[in-house]
């Protein structure tokens, strides 16, 4: 079993769409490409998450991934001779987590705290991957993942068989096979 990280983001956005929370909020391609992605903190994708947030009547202060400068040299130069701070904001998982806390507020799930296993939130997320994957997430194969979500040890194979699912929706239903394209 392995650990996959950010490799699963696409996956982890599924509650985000299937939640009705990225129509609801206007999201396009640019807002889920950035909820399925890493980042460097450059600052358009600085102000893609806080835009998302906006949208839900959050800013920055309420991710709970941790804060790291900018992985992005000319980004982090530019913030520290601004005279900046690194925020949550810069994390390279921030685009998730907007996506994450703008499913809490669409879904009416208290947003304090989503991070932590079993929090609404991370139920949808777990579901979402056990159903793709088609592996059990059990707390027996549970860490916590850089930006301080859980993540769960499974086999490769089944995170590749969940990735060709995500590709050819094979074996989902109607929501699922939407939200997957």
């Amino acid at each position: 079993p392995v650990f996959p990280r950010s490799a699963v983001k696409a996956i982890q956005a599924l509650p985000l769409v299937e939640s009705g929370a990225a129509d609801a909020y206007g999201f396009g391609n640019r807002e889920l490409a950035l909820a399925c992605a890493s980042h460097s903190g450059e600052p358009a994708h600085v102000d893609l998450a806080r835009s998302m947030l906006a949208k839900a009547g959050l800013d920055g202060s309420a991710l709970e991934c941790g804060t790291h400068w900018p992985s992005n040299h000319d980004a982090e130069i530019a913030l520290a001779r601004a005279g900046g701070s690194p925020n949550a904001l810069h994390n390279n998982c921030s685009g998730k987590h907007s996506g994450f806390l703008c499913t809490c507020v669409h879904a009416g799930i208290a947003h304090r705290g989503y991070v932590k296993p079993g929090h609404g939130l991370q139920d949808m997320v777990r579901d979402a991957m056990q159903s793709v994957t088609g592996a059990v997430h059990g707390e027996d194969q549970r860490a916590i993942d850089g930006c301080s979500i859980p993540t769960y040890a499974v086999p490769l194979r089944s995170f590749a068989l969940g990735f060709a699912r995500m590709a050819t929706t094979s074996g989902f239903g109607p929501e699922r096979a939407k939200a997957a394209k």
